[in-house]
């Protein structure tokens, strides 16, 4: 079972679209950790199951996500070093209220093992 859990913020507000198929889907990205060690996580919410939450969140929200780890894809940037790129189809998101902010991403950027 592929279950994968990350809590991070926001780098810009969600962004809606519908594929060729009229298939409705949701992207954004969310960064953790802190300083040089932040990467950063692609998400994916295929059709409007979340998308009133997704009406409460933007740039600089801290979420909570759920879901579906994607197999890491690799990448040359444009510096020509390798690169790893990690995409989750979300399954859940949860805002977290801005008064645990701090709390909680200190307790991320510390108690994560990477």
């Amino acid at each position: 079972m592929n279950y994968f859990n990350i809590i991070g913020f926001l780098g810009k507000d969600p962004e809606e679209r519908f594929t060729s198929n009229n298939q409705k889907l949701t992207s954004f990205s969310i960064a953790c950790g802190k300083d040089e060690n932040t990467f950063w996580v692609k998400c994916t919410v295929w059709g409007d199951h979340l998308e009133k939450m997704l009406s409460f969140i933007k740039k600089g929200s801290l979420v909570y996500v759920v879901g579906e780890l994607k197999k890491p894809r690799t990448y040359q940037d444009k510096q020509g070093q390798t690169q790893v790129s990690l995409e989750v189809t979300v399954r859940d998101i949860s805002f977290v209220p801005s008064s645990h902010k701090k709390e909680v991403s200190q307790t991320t950027q510390e108690d994560l093992p990477f």
